[in-house]
């Protein structure tokens, strides 16, 4: 059993809501601007895809490349706008995308267990934890169940862009289309 990580533990202790008058800072400490602003800024989809690979890419996935844990990307411009993508970069719990509410699972053994469900049985259930490893839970040692209303992202990632990385952040994450 894996023990919980920092970013879940962070997750579990996270505000599921966000005051409207949050002031959100980048990498350089300078206050972002509103988000509906920062939507409206034309990013560089190029540099936000090198940007996105080392931070965004331990969670989520675009085309096959990065860890399948959290929402896969490669079609995010299809069913976001860009400002739904920087509210979610900034406020991870403000929407949790249906199939990735977390849930805490305490077994007989005291041990925990948090993560995504990524598939059950009547007699299994199989946790996806941060990192993409699977763990197969017996139904019969679960002691209990119980859905988070925090989001696995951690809040605060933003502050390791650079206003102008965020939004090319965006602006490569705006870009990735369904393919037809």
């Amino acid at each position: 059993m894996r023990s919980l990580s920092a970013f879940a533990i962070l997750a579990l202790f996270a505000s599921s809501t966000i005051a409207a008058d949050v002031v959100y800072k980048d990498r350089n400490g300078a206050e972002l601007p509103p988000i509906a602003e920062l939507a409206k800024r034309t990013g560089d989809a190029a540099k936000g895809a090198t940007s996105f690979a080392p931070f965004c890419g331990i969670c989520h996935q675009i085309n096959g490349a990065g860890i399948d844990f959290g929402p896969n990307m490669s079609d995010v411009g299809t069913r976001k706008t860009k400002e739904n993508i920087l509210e979610s970069i900034l406020n991870p719990n403000a929407v949790i995308e249906p199939g990735f509410q977390a849930e805490m699972i305490k077994l007989e053994s005291d041990e925990m267990a948090m993560g995504i469900i990524s598939a059950e049985t009547e007699t299994e259930v199989t946790v996806k934890a941060m990192g993409g490893a699977k763990t197969t839970l017996k139904k019969a040692d679960i002691v209990s169940r119980t859905k988070q209303a925090a989001s696995m992202m951690p809040p605060g990632l933003h502050a390791a862009f650079t206003t102008e990385e965020l939004v090319n952040v965006a602006e490569y994450l705006f870009s990735l289309k369904a393919k037809k």
